[in-house]
């Protein structure tokens, strides 16, 4: 089949009366548009194909009969078998629109000899960068503390987030309510579970459940930061919550969990006889 030149061909409206600006509905690429038989633009979809003389007359209907049938029945072509219907009506292709010429083409986009340039070929916008990676749990993990905690040891720790372990979490056992609650200090250790009259994660009765790095996030995005205490005492109801917290993990808070129970000894059996 004849390939769509290395420049492209701009498709026109039907009814376009010029070659550029508005007039162009697009650029047909090789490789990427060769069995393209249909583009936007137009009532009717499907590219019409019209052919000219070698002077440069237009040509929708060849001795009575449109060159791809009516709009109505119209025959769908590619740009090479266009090429080719031409080709075996003693024609070429045409360098405009032949507007108005029958067939109803007017409704239609139209194939042409025209290159495409750097109007018809603008790049597409780049995609938008890709999201940047949600921010981890340290490697030292980060402790949990009991929204009411006056300390950050002992009793007022719950347990401890770790990295590849907990980076969905968004409850802890330990406290009326499990939903671990957002709360961000700013840089000199001022706590903050309210920004502007807003509870950072919303009140207790509707809060929103966040993992430690929306935690992370929702601080930076407010100018403030992961608090290394718990900030009781300072609204929202979070003191009946766990709290996220910055601070490390220690081998208290890491403390393995007790060793199962030993299996229970066989069963003694009954001696023979």
């Amino acid at each position: 089949p004849i390939a769509i030149p290395a420049g492209g061909v701009k498709i026109l409206k039907g009814n376009a009366k010029g070659t550029s600006g508005a007039d162009v509905l697009g650029c047909l690429l090789p490789g990427e548009h060769d069995d393209t038989i249909e583009w936007p633009g137009m009532q009717e979809e499907i590219i019409a194909a019209q052919c000219c003389t070698g002077g440069g007359d237009c040509r929708r209907e060849y001795e009575g009969e449109c060159i791809a049938g009516h709009s109505d029945e119209i025959e769908p072509l590619t740009y090479g078998e266009t090429v080719e219907r031409c080709i075996a009506l003693g024609l070429e292709m045409c360098s405009e629109s032949c507007a108005g010429t029958g067939c109803a083409y007017n409704w239609h986009p139209v194939y042409t000899s025209l290159a495409c340039d750097e109007a018809t070929l603008a790049p597409s916008p780049p995609p938008p960068p890709p999201s940047p990676p949600p921010i981890a749990i340290p490697a030292g993990g980060v402790k949990i503390l009991k929204g009411n905690a006056k300390g950050t040891s002992g009793a007022d720790v719950l347990g401890c987030l770790l990295p590849g372990e907990h980076d969905d979490t968004i409850e802890w056992p330990g406290m009326q309510e499990e939903i671990i609650a957002a709360q961000c200090c700013t840089g000199g250790g001022d706590c903050r579970r309210e920004y502007e009259g807003e509870c950072i994660a919303g009140h207790s009765d509707e809060i929103e459940p966040l993992t430690y790095g929306e935690t992370v996030e929702r601080c930076i995005a407010l100018g403030l930061e992961m608090c290394s205490e718990s900030c009781a005492g300072t609204g929202c109801a979070y003191n009946w919550h766990p709290v996220y917290t910055s601070l490390a993990c220690d081998e208290a808070t890491l403390a393995p969990s007790p060793p199962p129970p030993p299996p229970s000894p066989p069963p003694i059996a009954i001696p023979a006889g």
